[in-house]
């Protein structure tokens, strides 16, 4: 019997891979099954292998949506190595990949994001819907909904979405649009009869009326209920008048009601039954861990609350009437007083909590609201850990990852200072328009050195942020902060006088135009985008071969493109399967409008068991001719490596 490495010197990967997948050999069987090109196999092996990275990477190039969840969810088990891996999906263009392992991770509204980009209009609003964010849900559904010829799921889905939030009017406006003859108008059908009611439309339900009954009746049940949530039309427990659905979560909605005891508005913050069936118990502590954390909690700054009802379970909250700061952020710049002034409240707020023993451990912007008169509070303990505030936390990723810091990333406890960096990165986007991995410059001119010192100390490592939030709190309130709003960033800006000034304090030079990322933990090129080099590039990234260097950004307002640095062993000789390989990706490169120039063993290199085209810097004078032939030449060459 043969053994594995004679197998693969045969050219027989396949029976090799299965060889060694029969020994347990599960790494080196993924290795075999990538050379054979089934990236389905290689995936598996690779999983088999406890290889989540790789996993990952393979299922991608697979095309494989279910092997792709698989490895998600074993990559969420080490945070910052998951998200790296989607940061570089992303910067590659595989823009749903990456969607799937950030929803994995926790961060929905990073999903959401990364599904825009390529148009997945429903699963980006499935993700803002998770990521409590409704507005922009609807935003997306309205993009969907342009396109009829796709079907009527996102005319349903946003019906839904404004029947929650009481706007009836544009509810029947959309459901309406769904014609008799779609599979989706059953489901439309009770929606409408229920908006319809709502503004009093009794002869247009009436009209529903045979619709209705052909579809039966329980269908009829539905429109005809009045659900113990729905907007406006229900008493919670006796005590709160229903105005409006405002937000869900995975685990929770929160609803707008009104006191009918005590008077006011207040948030009922509502825990999902479905979500206790799905999820298990520990969303059910975490919930309960909420109304525990605020019982404690007596602060100016902390959301105030007005009780608990245990058999919803549900937390009620004082009514929040000034929306978010989220919300605040994406509609306008605030001057950096008000930024501080912010800062300030939460830190304070902070400070008591710490000092009760209670980490909050997911600050952002989202979860600092406004009262009518513009006062700022925290809200959301949902993931607060209640223990001895001068010791950490359990293990592990609790929070949201574009404000979170490194040490919670990684999956390391978290503690005091965890909470200050999130406060940070919050005032951070307060004061450039993004969270800190987007390293833009400050928006206001008038903002010192020792203020952008102190912001950025805030967000640094940890033994150098302030050791409690008293202490930062302090600190930004002895400082004096600009009081002019600073203009918007403008959506395209100039280019930078070199294409790496951007990304300063991510990239170090090694030589010429070569860097080192520290954030891909790789070498790249950045090039000048209007040059020859980034020409060819642009045809690097039209052909998207996996063996060819991957165009890993490219930024038209920054001037810049950023090409992956092939690093690895020099090949002098190529066996058959490489030189088919890289035939092929060289075919692609042709056809994508480029010659490459430069096959020769200074380009072609062997790394992890696999063979590149290195990106060559120097002019392309060559033709798709001379490329074949230099290809040619390194299989045949009998020169010795080196």
């Amino acid at each position: 019997m043969k053994t594995v490495a004679e197998l693969e010197r045969s050219d027989r990967l396949e029976e090799a891979a299965e060889l060694a997948e029969s020994s347990a050999a599960h790494a080196e069987a993924a290795r075999l099954w990538e050379r054979a090109c089934r990236y389905d196999r290689a995936a598996l092996a690779a999983l088999a292998a406890g290889d989540a990275r790789r996993a990952m990477t393979l299922a991608v190039r697979a095309a494989s949506p279910e092997l792709e969840a698989r490895a998600s969810s074993e990559l969420a088990k080490t945070p910052h190595e998951a998200a790296l891996l989607a940061a570089q999906l992303s910067d590659q263009g595989r823009f749903a990949s990456a969607a799937r392992l950030w929803l994995a991770l926790g961060d929905p509204g990073a999903a959401a994001g990364a599904f825009e980009r390529v148009g997945a209009w429903l699963d980006a609003a499935r993700s803002h819907r998770a990521a409590s964010d409704p507005r922009r849900a609807a935003r997306c559904l309205e993009q969907a909904a342009e396109d009829e010829t796709a079907g009527f799921e996102a005319h349903l889905m946003l019906g839904e979405l404004y029947l929650e939030h009481a706007r009836h009017d544009a509810a029947v406006r959309v459901l309406q649009r769904i014609p008799k003859s779609a599979p989706e108008r059953a489901r439309a059908l009770p929606l409408l009869s229920r908006a319809l009611s709502a503004l009093g439309l009794t002869d247009a339900v009436a009209e529903l009326g045979p619709e209705l009954g052909a579809l039966g009746a329980q269908a009829q049940a539905r429109a005809q209920s009045s659900p113990a949530t729905e907007p406006g039309e229900s008493v919670l427990f006796g005590r709160y008048r229903v105005v409006a659905d405002v937000a869900r979560t995975p685990t929770a909605r929160v609803l707008r009601a009104l006191d009918l005891v005590a008077g006011g508005e207040v948030a009922v913050k509502l825990f999902s039954a479905a979500s206790l069936r799905d999820a298990g118990r520990d969303a059910l502590v975490r919930f309960e861990r909420e109304a525990v954390a605020l019982g404690k909690l007596r602060h100016p700054a902390i959301v105030p609350l007005r009780g608990y009802v245990p058999e919803g379970p549900a937390v009620v909250l004082e009514w929040m009437a000034g929306g978010s700061l989220a919300d605040l952020l994406e509609q306008d710049t605030i001057s950096p007083a008000r930024a501080v002034e912010i800062a300030v409240a939460v830190l304070g707020a902070l400070s008591e909590a710490h000092r009760r023993g209670i980490l909050h451990r997911d600050i952002k912007p989202a979860n600092v609201l406004f009262d009518a008169a513009g006062a700022a509070y925290l809200a959301d303990f949902g993931t607060a850990h209640v223990a001895d505030a001068a010791a950490t936390v359990t293990s592990g990723v609790i929070g949201t990852l574009a404000y979170m810091a490194p040490e919670q990333r990684a999956g390391a406890p978290a503690n005091a200072r965890s909470d200050v960096y999130g406060v940070g990165a919050l005032l951070w986007h307060a004061l450039t328009d993004a969270p800190p991995a987007e390293d833009r410059d400050f928006l206001s001119d008038e903002l010192g050195d020792a203020q952008r010192d102190l912001v950025r100390r805030l967000i640094g490592p940890e033994p150098a942020r302030p050791e409690s939030a008293l202490e930062a709190r302090d600190l930004l309130a002895a400082s004096s902060w600009p009081r002019t709003k600073p203009p918007r960033r403008p959506a395209s800006v100039a280019p930078v006088s070199h294409p790496a000034a951007s990304a300063r304090g991510r990239l170090t030079l090694i030589d010429g135009v070569r860097y080192r990322d520290s954030w891909l933990e790789r070498d790249v090129y950045v090039l000048q985008l209007a040059s020859a080099a980034a020409e060819r590039a642009r045809a690097f990234a039209r052909a998207d071969h996996r063996a060819l260097a991957s165009v890993l950004c490219v930024q038209p307002d920054k001037s810049a493109v950023w090409v992956e640095v092939v690093s690895g062993e020099r090949v002098t000789l190529l066996d058959p399967q490489e030189r088919r390989e890289l035939g092929d990706a060289l075919a692609a490169l042709h056809r994508a409008g480029s010659a490459h120039g430069a096959v020769d063993s200074s380009h072609v290199i062997r790394r992890g068991g696999e063979t590149l085209l290195g990106f060559p810097l120097s002019p392309a004078h060559g033709s798709a001719e001379a490329d074949f032939e230099a290809l040619d030449a390194l299989a045949r060459s009998t020169l010795p490596a080196g």
